[in-house]
């Protein structure tokens, strides 16, 4: 039997914002013993988690190479906390339908040229978003860490010239692999 690796696709967003929104990841660990976000980079999914043969990871990079060349340069703007539930809170980018046209069309090449059917999370849209706590954070303190994060002024901007496929290594996700854009919005 083959040997198979879990990755998934992302955003990971440039030193700055990565730097930041670490930072508050690491809040909700310290604060409020909400620590599983940290076992990932600051990222916003474009695909959701899946398996792949590690004897076939050429055909995988070569796919999302060549999708990657027709990509657009794209700007995200980080200035609200969201949540989802009880159990999530989160950095919502302002609307941006080059970030929806982006993951529209890597979940069809997934689809097609890859085989991969699982690019939304069971039954919901895509919803972008970067999460600053998760999973682990106790519906005892929901209200008081969504209060903690939601009162902050925050402003995140960065240019989204790449997307990464992310690999699990059994207890943390690595940024694995970029895939570079190769379009600008400005030709």
């Amino acid at each position: 039997m083959s040997e198979t690796s879990r990755y998934f696709l992302a955003i990971v967003p440039p030193a700055p914002v990565l730097s930041a929104v670490g930072d508050l990841k690491e809040q909700a660990c310290q604060l409020f013993n909400s620590c599983a976000a940290l076992r990932s980079p600051p990222h916003i999914t474009l695909h959701m988690p899946f398996l792949w043969k590690d004897k076939k990871v050429e055909k995988l990079y070569q796919v999302l190479s060549e999708f990657s060349t027709d990509v657009s340069l794209l700007d995200i703007r980080l200035r609200k906390f969201g949540h989802f539930g009880e159990r999530v809170i989160f950095l919502e980018p302002e609307a941006n339908d080059g970030l929806l046209m982006l993951q529209k069309d890597l979940a069809k090449a997934a689809r097609t040229q890859l085989n991969l059917l699982n690019a939304g999370y069971k039954d919901r849209g895509f919803h972008p978003h970067m999460t600053i706590a998760f999973r682990d954070l106790k519906k005892q303190v929901f209200q008081e860490a969504y209060q903690h994060f939601a009162q902050k002024k925050i402003d995140l901007q960065f240019q989204v010239q790449d997307f990464s496929l992310l690999k699990h290594d059994g207890k943390k996700w690595h940024d694995f692999q970029r895939f570079s854009f190769r379009r600008s919005l400005h030709l």
